[in-house]
């Protein structure tokens, strides 16, 4: 069985748009259905991306599974970082939790990484998980330069849930400043999920660095993110068979190449990311 839900959330409150998201959710489901065959289905798009049928169709995804099964979660929007809470206070050494942004945010209670990990932690050994966040999740100044024309897929959180916590503290321009700055001005990148997922099965690509943000824009006459377009181009020029290492690699070159300074990401195991892409085709 191959299965995957694809979210993909243009239309966020006033000022806060993106353009490309629902593009790459109809691109990956074609790329999905046609050159890869998978056989089960749920797309998620604006006004339906809302916590609750996320997490429901969440739930659906790893219903069921079986060793060998092939599972895909594609999420294409904003992305943002909380303070951690009780819960999850024990994991976050910045005391920072990355979240992703569904259309009814409600910044006290998001889909955190532990939401997310949690729903993949209890697959059956051999069951083979994919997931793509095209989506920023820094939680800092994000001064980073980008190509004109582009927008960034981070959400900035209210200014009274971040100075609240006692790890995040003002810069002296007002941007924040976490304990991980302090220690580390570059910032380290943090494994976003992985750890909670089979580490034997799991495989992450994120669209860029903890410290970075991810491009939304204009690719070749449509609107996609960046992480997304690239991913698929690059796809393609393979014939659809690569693997993971290999295609975040030549991801990384074309970030550069074309000017963005976002830096994708792989995280898996070292079996896991040394196979091919959604298992490559025949």
């Amino acid at each position: 069985m191959k299965r995957c839900l694809l979210v993909g959330i243009n239309k966020y409150p006033l000022g806060s748009q993106l353009n490309g998201c629902v593009n790459d959710a109809l691109l990956m489901y074609k790329i999905t259905k046609d050159i890869f065959k998978f056989d089960e289905f749920k797309v998620l798009t604006d006004s339906e991306c809302t916590k609750k049928k996320i997490i429901k169709e969440l739930q659906w995804l790893v219903r069921g599974t079986n060793p060998g099964d092939q599972l895909l979660f594609h999420f294409s929007g904003h992305g943002s970082q909380v303070p951690v809470n009780d819960r999850t206070a024990a994991f976050e050494p910045d005391g920072l939790d990355e979240i992703i942004c569904n259309i009814d945010l409600d910044w006290d209670r998001p889909i955190r990484d532990d939401d997310l990990g949690n729903m993949f932690e209890t697959l059956p050994l051999g069951v083979k998980t994919t997931v793509i966040l095209d989506s920023c999740h820094s939680g800092h100044g994000l001064k980073n330069p980008m190509p004109n024309g582009y927008k960034n897929r981070y959400m900035y959180p209210p200014p009274s849930k971040m100075l609240r916590h006692g790890h995040i503290e003002l810069n002296d321009d007002l941007s924040y400043l976490t304990s991980r700055d302090a220690t580390n001005p570059a910032c380290k990148t943090r494994p976003f999920l992985v750890t909670k997922l089979n580490p034997g099965d799991a495989v992450l690509i994120s669209g860029c660095k903890d410290n970075q943000y991810s491009a939304d824009g204009e690719f070749a006459d449509r609107y996609h993110g960046a992480l997304t377009f690239y991913l698929a181009q690059t796809l393609k020029e393979h014939d659809w068979n690569i693997e993971y290492a290999d295609l975040v690699t030549i991801l990384n070159d074309k970030m550069d190449l074309n000017g963005f300074d976002q830096d994708p990401q792989l995280e898996g195991s070292e079996i896991a990311i040394s196979g091919k892409f959604l298992g490559g085709v025949s």
